[in-house]
C-alpha cells in the first residue's frame, strides 16, 4: 500500500485592477465559499482568507473592510493538482482574482 506524500502551496490571489471587480466579488462570493468549504472540511484548504490593507479598521466585520485580495494555503500532492483546483474557484474563473497577477508557489511549515 502506498501512501501519497502531501505538501503545503501558497497561493496570493490579487484581486483585479478592472472595473466591475467589486461587483464581480459580491456576485460569486457565495459560489467562491461554497468551492471552498468542503476543501477546508477535508483539510485540502488548511488556511483561508482576504487580505486587507495595513490601515484596516479590525473591529468592523470583514465584509465591511477593503480588501484587495485573497490568501489561501493547500495541502496537495503537486503543484499542478493544486492549480487545477485553484483555476475550479469562482474568484478565478469570474475575473475577480487578477490571473496575470496570482502567484501559487510550494512551501514549507516550519512552525
Amino acid at each position: 500500500m502506498s501512501t501519497l506524500t502531501r505538501h503545503l502551496f501558497i497561493l496570493w490571489a490579487p484581486f483585479s485592477r478592472s472595473p466591475g471587480t467589486t461587483g464581480r466579488w459580491a456576485s460569486s462570493r457565495s459560489a467562491h465559499r461554497a468551492t471552498l468549504d468542503p476543501l477546508i472540511a477535508s483539510g485540502t484548504i488548511k488556511l483561508a482568507g482576504p487580505v486587507l490593507s495595513p490601515e484596516a479598521d479590525l473591529s468592523k466585520p470583514h465584509v465591511e473592510l477593503e480588501k484587495f485580495g485573497t490568501v489561501l494555503v493547500y495541502q496537495g500532492e503537486t503543484l499542478e493538482s493544486v492549480r487545477k483546483l485553484v483555476e475550479t474557484d469562482p474568484f478565478y474563473t469570474e475575473g475577480v482574482w487578477d490571473r496575470d497577477r496570482l502567484q501559487l508557489h510550494p512551501m514549507v511549515n516550519v512552525a
